[in-house]
């Protein structure tokens, strides 16, 4: 089990000494506490250059401020609380459940990022093809918009497929925000690793059922009922094909 040492940003140097090369070792950071001396977004830079196994903490009414510097992240940081917070902020926008700490007015000051985490996600039914050994499904790629950003804000969305809330957020899927992220989908771009190799973990439920199914495996009934639900827009959508 791993022993959690609580600490603010920047991390003062016998934290550090204590830290480095400990993997029993994970941090819980105070943002709040860290405030006086960086910002949400700076402390979360930070953070993302020490590559140790991170969660945060903050006062209730400084959400919106850690929220959009995590939105707005372009190196990769691993933080829990922060993936499980912009899942929730996902679901309310798409209608699947309500979050009740945010706000209709701070969705639409901040929708250019919120609408690219949201063709990420949405994106990801299109990747999720790609996975699949199946020249037919595969070709549905050709037939969305083609994206070659390469730009790293909101990169974390990759964090997010092993969160429980993942799954839900492919049970709506917007069309015309689905693109094909050449970048995204084929560059080794993530701290030197493909988009694959965080799709492919076993807590993507996503990724598990699709791979039953594409290899014929044998599932439950329930399992089988889930792998519908998130896969009934693709299916849509091969057909439409």
């Amino acid at each position: 089990m791993s022993r959690v040492i609580e600490t603010t940003v920047p991390i003062p140097v016998e934290t550090l000494r204590e830290i480095i090369g400990d993997k029993e070792v994970s941090l819980l950071v105070d943002l709040s506490a860290s405030r006086e001396r960086v910002s949400p977004y700076q402390a979360l830079v930070y953070l993302s250059n020490l590559e140790l196994p991170v969660d945060v903490t903050f006062n209730g009414d400084e959400a919106w401020d850690v929220l959009e510097a995590y939105l707005t992240l372009p190196t990769l940081l691993k933080c829990p609380t922060l993936e499980t917070m912009v899942l929730e902020v996902i679901l309310h926008i798409k209608g699947i459940a309500e979050c009740n700490w945010i706000t209709d007015k701070w969705i639409k000051d901040h929708t250019e990022i919120l609408g690219k985490w949201l063709s990420l996600i949405d994106s990801m039914s299109l990747y999720m093809m790609t996975t699949i050994n199946d020249e037919t499904i595969s070709s549905v790629v050709e037939h969305f918009p083609l994206d070659e950003t390469a730009d790293t804000k909101g990169i974390n969305f990759v964090h997010l497929f092993d969160n429980p809330l993942f799954p839900l957020t492919m049970n709506v899927i917007s069309e015309n925000l689905v693109k094909n992220y050449t970048k995204y989908f084929n560059d080794y771009m993530f701290k030197g690793k493909n988009l694959f190799a965080y799709w492919s973990i076993p807590g993507n439920d996503v990724h598990v059922l699709t791979t039953a199914l594409a290899d014929g495996h044998m599932i439950s009934d329930d399992e089988f009922q889930s792998a519908v639900a998130v896969l009934q827009k693709q299916q849509e959508s091969l057909k439409e094909t």
